[in-house]
């Protein structure tokens, strides 16, 4: 038992060990993942970005999506023509993930050797955050969240990296922390533009920190970093903007950015104000399938998107107001999204753990200084959404995931090593942080279980959404248009290499007026994108579900406005999702 303690602390002490054991606990949890529950994509946002690459839309894959960075697009298409028969999209993300937390979890072994922190409450501080923080991103796998953890790594490897350290293992912090950064910037633009912030606030904080206590090398070094991590995260946001022009049709990125604001923004709904959906030449119906992501209508433009968004009242509202409003109403976010809860509360012990901790150790002010710093940026951060109307769950888990590795990388600092004649505040400190743990693994958990209860819905969501692409394929002379609620299809590991479902088109979504959607038409023999073309063509159908309200939305809309005189149930799919061919008078 001796040797085996022995064998332990020396691990625990070995730089190499801690980050050889921090990337097999990954592994660990990323199979324990995979072992409890099916992995699947958040939502088909991310299924969207994997069928554009790999090809499945449209029989070859496309260098290009307006949700990624261009070149992660063409490494990741690049992958898929190679190698076809692997979920590539899933991959790099599960990759990215992997690569943060690997990161995060060697900081808080390294931070906790130095500062007296027992082996044990380390172990316990991976086991919460990797419960709680990222283990819902690794089930329901999304490019914010991988996103998020692969920049949350950037700022661990900042706050972890040390004076007592050899110029190469400093160097190698930092250039580890400009790598996932800007891996966190190809995955998804907007976190990791999160994630930038919060890495220049460390190589601040930390220059300013280790210039105060005399390291003045490792203080120029910090600032040397903070140029080159500025000039990094400028370069692939710049390349990011690029990419979304020059690869997509004229127009596009105006599109796509008034459509945001429509869809991601809140605006008018048109029973509040008809008078503004009339101005921009929609009625009711129309109003309803363009909130429900239907864009196969002359009518849903950039103009008509920008005239109900500009024209709404919360456009209109002075920012403070905003504010005040949406703080007022964070009450009902919290119980639509209980989720939010627990991450906030992770966010919360770790700050409690700084604050305790600075009472017993004053004279590491500097680190809980940096611990207000990040709670500070984050409830600042947290107040521009909210006033901009950006508020939803990922977006919260984002700015947690990277608030709480940042607090609680800080926190670690004010421990103190046991020190003659002082055991009892070296005790009175671990039982301050022991406190601050037991919260975090007991609200670590409740997300874990949350995520596990997932599982029940999983198979019979994926079963109708894979009998929808088998459906279409044994129809490869038809086409499919398919409502984005019927069958939704959240599926991560599906290989159509051989067999892509080119046929099977959403009626509208993220890839509207893409290139992707430009080659998925031509490869079908559709020459354009309007539904009143569309659905008189002998081989064209709609994909829905018979028992909810878009069948007969969209019917009234057909009949309405694009003259068909009624429809017929083709085929039952799977469950009440249905083939429906619309009729038209007169037609051959």
């Amino acid at each position: 038992m001796k040797k085996i303690g022995e064998l332990i602390r020396k691990g625990y002490g070995s730089e190499r060990f801690r980050w050889l054991f921090s990337f097999l606990c990954v592994l660990a949890i990323i199979g324990i993942a995979a072992g409890l529950s099916t992995l699947t994509y958040y939502d088909n946002d991310d299924l969207n970005i994997a069928w554009a690459l790999a090809g499945y839309r449209s029989g070859t894959p496309s260098f290009a999506h307006p949700f990624i960075n261009c070149l992660t697009a063409i490494l990741t298409s690049a992958l898929y023509t190679i190698l076809p028969g692997l979920p590539w999209w899933l991959i790099l993300q599960l990759a990215a993930t992997a690569a943060g937390m690997t990161a995060v979890f060697a900081c808080i072994l390294k931070t906790g050797h130095k500062n007296g922190l027992p082996l044990l409450p380390a172990l316990l501080l991976l086991v919460a955050l990797g419960a709680g923080l990222f283990y819902y991103g690794i089930v329901l796998v999304t490019f914010t969240l991988s996103a998020a953890a692969a920049g949350s790594g950037a700022v661990a490897l900042v706050l972890a990296v040390d004076s007592g350290d050899s110029k190469k293992t400093q160097r190698g912090y930092l250039i580890g922390s400009v790598a996932l950064l800007a891996v966190s910037l190809l995955v998804r633009n907007s976190s990791g533009l999160a994630a930038a912030c919060f890495t220049v606030g460390a190589l601040i904080y930390r220059a300013g920190e280790n210039r105060m206590e005399g390291e003045r090398a490792l203080a120029k070094r910090l600032l040397a970093f903070f140029a080159v991590t500025v000039a990094a995260a400028s370069i692939l946001a710049g390349i990011n903007e690029y990419g979304r022009e020059a690869q997509n049709p004229e127009g596009f990125v105006a599109y796509d950015e008034a459509r945001s604001s429509y869809m991601d923004y809140p605006v008018d709904s048109y029973s509040a104000n008809p008078a503004l959906y009339q101005q921009a030449g929609w009625d009711g119906t129309l109003a309803a399938l363009a909130s429900s992501w239907f864009y196969l209508d002359e009518r849903i433009t950039t103009d008509a998107f920008s005239t109900i968004s500009s024209g709404s009242a919360f456009e209109n509202t002075p920012m403070i107001k905003r504010l005040t409003s949406g703080v007022a109403n964070i009450g009902g976010f919290f119980r639509i999204s209980p989720l939010a809860i627990h991450y906030g509360v992770l966010v919360l012990a770790a700050y409690a753990s700084a604050l305790a901790l600075l009472l017993l150790n004053r004279k590491r002010w500097t680190a809980f200084f940096g611990a207000s710093a990040y709670l500070l940026g984050a409830v600042l951060l947290l107040a521009y959404l909210i006033s901009s109307g950006r508020m939803n769950l990922r977006v919260w888990m984002t700015v947690c995931i990277l608030s709480s590795v940042s607090i609680w990388l800080c926190a670690l600092k004010l421990m103190r090593p046991r020190e003659e004649g002082k055991r009892a505040a070296y005790f009175l400190r671990l039982a301050a942080l022991a406190l601050a743990l037991a919260v975090s693994l007991g609200f670590g958990y409740k997300v874990f279980r949350t995520v596990i209860s997932y599982e029940n819905e999983t198979p019979d969501m994926l079963a109708r959404a894979q009998a929808v692409v088998a459906y279409v394929q044994k129809h490869p002379d038809n086409v499919y248009f398919r409502d984005v609620y019927a069958a939704n299809n959240v599926d991560a590991l599906s290989i159509y290499a051989d067999d892509p479902p080119t046929n099977l088109i959403d009626w509208g979504g993220c890839d509207m007026n893409t290139i992707t959607r430009e080659r998925q038409l031509e490869v079908n023999g559709l020459d354009g994108t309007f539904a009143k073309d569309l659905f008189p063509l002998k081989n064209v159908y709609y994909i829905g579900e018979s028992t909810n309200r878009y069948l007969p939305m969209f019917a009234e809309y057909m009949q309405q406005h694009c003259n068909a005189s009624g429809y017929e149930i083709t085929d039952t799919i799977i469950d009440d999702i249905v083939a429906v061919h619309f009729t038209f008078e007169g037609a051959e």
